[in-house]
Order: C-alpha cells, then structure tokens, then sequence
C-alpha cells in the first residue's frame, strides 16, 4: 500500500495519533500506514482504517504481522464486511507511570473533546464487538 492510498490530511492525522512511534510494537521506528481493511475487501483510506507499522510492505516488522492470522487477532486486519469505526484494534497504551501495557481500542476520525484519537475499550467490551453482540 503506497502513501498515495491514504490523503496528506489522514496521513498527518494517523502520524500524529502515533506520536513517532509503531502503533504494533510501541517503538520509536519508521513506519508505514497499513489499511485495517484491506482495499481489495472494501477498505477506504480512513483514519479509523489505518495504523502506522513499522516494516515496509507486508513482509517485514508489525506491518508483516497485520498480513497474518496473527494481525487479524490484533484487529490490525479486518474482514470484508465490518466496519473499521466499529473493530477495535490491539495497541500500546501509556500508564502514565513510564511504562506502557497492551489494551484494546476504537479510533476515531478527529480528536474527541478530550483530545484522544481512541476510546480504551476493556477486554470484555473488545470482545463483544468483534463477536457482534455489541450494538
């Protein structure tokens, strides 16, 4: 997937949500913006329906991981079918203590009114979207 995929606005806004960091594996690396849904299955060039991964192209790095089955478990690869807006996505979270811990999250398309990209979702409220029962 080229830069081109995705406009100049949802590239900075992606970017900015990462913080220079791999949205995968929480490094400070070169990264690459990966449709949550792949255009081949529907998936638009969306803020909700990007990450920013570290590897290039789907062979290497996080960015090798979403084109596994592994990446789909993640929530990093959607099925045809699901809405990206609704699909949480495994992330790094700061604590706020200097260490960070993996969790579960929604994004969104702007910044909400307290200035986040995500809503941290619990593993339970993770689980009920990504099995449907979740309205």
């Amino acid at each position: 997937m080229s830069a081109a995929d995705f406009s100049s606005k949802v590239r900075a806004q992606v970017l900015e949500r990462a913080g220079g960091k791999c949205e995968g594996c929480g490094r400070y690396r070169d990264v690459e913006l990966h449709h949550r849904q792949y255009k081949s299955r529907g998936g638009k060039g969306t803020v909700e329906n990007a990450l920013a991964l570290c590897g290039w192209g789907n062979h290497t790095g996080c960015h090798g991981i979403a084109h596994s089955a592994d990446g789909e478990w993640r929530g990093w690869s959607i099925r045809s079918g699901f809405d990206p807006a609704l699909w949480p996505a495994r992330r790094w979270l700061d604590t706020g203590f200097g260490t960070l811990r993996l969790g579960w999250v929604i994004y969104f398309d702007a910044l909400d009114e307290d200035g986040a990209w995500w809503r941290v979702l619990t593993d339970e409220e993770a689980a009920e979207l990504m099995e449907g029962r979740a309205a």
